[in-house]
């Protein structure tokens, strides 16, 4: 999925450095609640 960097939707999250952007703000709170499950791909955001 694309997202526009400078204005995600969604908002921004920094993990170990790196910035995620997000499509939808329930997408980048969930990231945030388990970075590692989503970065591994153990988890997935449903869409």
């Amino acid at each position: 999925m694309n997202v526009d960097t400078s204005n995600p939707p969604g908002g921004a999250s920094t993990h170990e450095g790196t910035v995620y952007y997000f499509c939808g703000p329930g997408c980048r709170v969930a990231f945030e609640k388990d970075p590692e499950g989503y970065l591994s791909g153990e988890k997935s955001i449903e869409m």
